[in-house]
């Protein structure tokens, strides 16, 4: 339910005007799941980014933002963790709306933020 809820917020925004770049964050294990969502029951055609496309478009040598190339990207969070200069590109390449899949696994306190709570920190800002 939720996350049928969240693609007809997407669907909607994107639909009116309010949204042309729009970023998925989800866990691993739910890229595949969003991506039939979004394109069988809304008709929006998601580009997976990973490692595997990154270093693709890493290697035409021209030194763009890798996901400055798509409007409507979706991602795992694990990938932007563990890979900082993805992290990076992905803030730097300025967004819309930003969703975040099981959002309430971010975590922080005085101490410490957790690496998924900084990097969507970043793109709030």
């Amino acid at each position: 339910g939720k996350t049928i809820e969240a693609c007809l917020i997407i669907a909607r925004m994107v639909a009116s005007g309010r949204a042309g770049r729009v970023l998925v964050l989800v866990p691993e294990a739910l890229v595949y799941q969003w991506f039939v969502e979004l394109k069988r029951r809304f008709n929006l055609a998601f580009s997976i980014f990973d490692a595997e496309r990154v270093e693709a478009i890493a290697l035409a040598g021209d030194g763009r933002n890798p996901f400055a190339d798509e409007q409507l990207v979706l991602t795992d969070l694990d990938f932007l963790t563990h890979h900082p200069e993805q992290a990076r590109d992905v803030v730097r390449a300025g967004w819309d709306l930003v969703v975040v899949d099981e959002a309430h696994h971010l975590a922080w306190s005085a101490e410490e933020a957790s690496p998924e709570y900084i990097v969507v920190e970043a793109l709030a800002k």
